[in-house]
């Protein structure tokens, strides 16, 4: 090797190196993992769980700010539509709703507001006990240290991903042997979805001396990425596995290319291809090169604390919020507010009631059709055709008179009057004084158009 130059040691070919990660480009001949390292393997011990549960209880502490900010921009815009309305004298249901409007913002935004401040000091406790429960994502490296001074772990686990990555990603076991001396049949048949595979966290549990060989014993925390067929999703595991090694191969740390040679023939052997020498059908020897995988046991999803810790906080947040909406709901302000809800809510079915009591123009004229109609919550539109306008709305007009209907004020192009309501007569359980049922018709394009409309005891039929 010369900067990033390097020489085939089969055919002498020079090229750079990232230019042998799929064999020599003049002879074919296939290389040890570890020369790519910056190339092949994207080892890099993630460890996404802690830093997924603090970006969790963000995104909640944000929902809960724009909700804030929301409520207090609804009481802000609700109560100058209402301030507006009274200014004109419109002290009707159109008012009622704004001031409804107005003070749920009022009511429910300081309690946003303050189950911000909580949430903030959860969050400060949660990254505290995150951090006492951290866990450091290389553990008992110094076990191995002890019985292998020469041990690389980087260049360990950097092979050791790789490995895995090919054991996740193969279709069959065959095609990952060279890697593994135990039968990895059930292994790669129960990671057929997967699509991506990378090493969280390392734990060493022992490692030893046997004669020529080191054994190591390992449990391996992964994060996988699942194709279901619907979506792309996650699930952590957490294996145990055991390798052996020839001293003399693992413990060198040279730079230089190493080909995959075959022992038999010396053909060049490529290991994806189950490590069988493609000339002669010799099958290459792993710990020749490296580290072999003796033993894969799957020990299932791996504790996850950091959930837990997130799944205490939310849920210490909720409860306070709750408890305050529930303080909120009880205050006197509360109860206002829920009052002037419960009002307009059950105007619509007043109006509903009343609507079965009214005389429109089709009742009474034979000369009137009903062309068009809109239901609101506090007023209901008809539009009608008819010939002599005038005669139409002088005879509606009269029979409204003998309904009962008071009149309240006469219009270039048209006439409005009123009815005392009860609303006791339509809900029995009803609490609210008098209302008004207040009905206007007016001239329309090729008729007239009658509105009634719902307004509460505070309305003076005078201002209208």
């Amino acid at each position: 090797m010369q900067r990033d130059m390097v020489i085939c040691p089969n055919c002498g070919h020079e090229g750079k190196l990232t230019s042998y990660i799929d064999g020599c480009d003049a002879c074919g001949a296939k290389f040890l993992v570890s020369d790519f390292e910056t190339k092949v393997s994207g080892f890099s011990l993630e460890e996404d769980a802690r830093q997924k549960s603090i970006s969790n209880f963000m995104k909640a502490g944000a929902v809960v700010g724009i909700t804030a900010i929301s409520l207090a921009v609804l009481a802000i815009c609700a109560g100058g539509i209402m301030f507006l309305l009274l200014a004109l004298g419109r002290n009707g249901y159109n008012a009622v709703k704004a001031a409804a409007a107005m003070m749920l913002g009022i009511g429910l935004a300081p309690v946003f507001f303050r189950s911000l401040f909580y949430m903030l000091i959860i969050f400060i406790v949660m990254l505290i006990v995150m951090e006492t429960r951290r866990k450091p994502r290389i553990q008992d490296e110094s076990k191995v240290k002890a019985a292998i001074p020469e041990f690389s772990t980087g260049n360990f686990l950097q092979n050791l991903e790789y490995q895995l990555r090919m054991i996740h990603l193969a279709d069959t076991a065959e095609q990952v042997r060279f890697f593994a001396s135990c039968d990895l049949d059930t292994v790669v048949a129960r990671y057929q979805n997967v699509v991506d595979c990378c090493i969280c966290g390392v734990r060493f549990l022992e490692a030893e001396t046997r004669g020529e060989s080191y054994r190591i014993s390992v449990e391996v925390r992964t994060r996988l990425t699942l194709d279901t067929g619907k979506k792309i999703r996650n699930r952590y595991e957490e294996i145990r596995l055991e390798l052996e090694g020839r001293q003399d191969v693992v413990t060198q740390h040279s730079r230089a290319l190493r080909e995959y040679k075959c022992p038999n023939c010396g053909g060049s052997v490529d290991i994806l291809g189950g490590g069988v020498c493609e000339y002669c059908n010799t099958a290459v020897d792993y710990r020749n090169f490296g580290w072999i995988i003796t033993s894969y046991t799957n020990l299932g999803q791996p504790e996850n604390p950091s959930a837990k810790i997130l799944a205490g906080a939310l849920g210490s947040y909720l409860l306070i919020l709750l408890l305050s909406l529930v303080l909120m709901a009880h205050s006197e302000d509360g109860k206002d507010t829920f009052e002037i809800l419960q009002s307009v809510r059950m105007s619509t079915e007043y109006l509903k009631a009343v609507q079965q009591d009214i005389i429109y123009p089709d009742a009474v004229i034979s000369d009137c059709t009903e062309t068009d109609s809109e239901d609101g919550t506090f007023a209901s539109i008809k539009v009608y055709s008819c010939g002599d306008r005038d005669a139409v709305k002088e005879d509606y007009k009269t029979a409204l008179l003998e309904k009962g209907f008071l009149e309240m004020q006469q219009y270039p192009e048209g006439f409005s009057v009123f009815l005392p309501e009860n609303p006791s007569e339509y809900a029995a359980d009803s609490e609210e004084g008098m209302f008004y049922l207040v009905i206007r018709a007016e001239n329309a394009s090729e008729g007239i158009t009658v509105t009634a409309t719902l307004v509460d005891e505070n309305w003076d039929p005078v201002q209208e």
